[in-house]
């Protein structure tokens, strides 16, 4: 994989090639709760990924892009900056 991933090339892993390349060469940025779901956001060679996990069993069930402006709000949505 070269310095920029795109959906397309992303979409054509495995699910354990996403998962080790998350694990590899991710970054954590931040996550959210949502409906049952835990949900880590990460930084991927140029681009945002999100990674699912079911609450009860926390268990991996969706990794995907983040191609949505919205979704990536619902994170800055949860930044404060305190001002001295």
């Amino acid at each position: 994989m070269g310095k920029k991933i795109y959906k397309e090339e992303f979409d054509e892993l495995t699910f354990d090639e996403k998962i080790n390349s998350l694990h590899r060469y991710g970054v954590y940025l931040m996550s959210r709760k949502v409906h049952g779901y835990y949900i880590n956001l990460y930084g991927l060679f140029g681009t945002y990924v999100e990674v699912w996990y079911t609450e009860s069993n926390d268990e991996v069930c969706r990794i995907e892009i983040v191609n949505d402006d919205s979704i990536l709000d619902l994170y800055l949505e949860r930044i404060t900056l305190k001002i001295f």
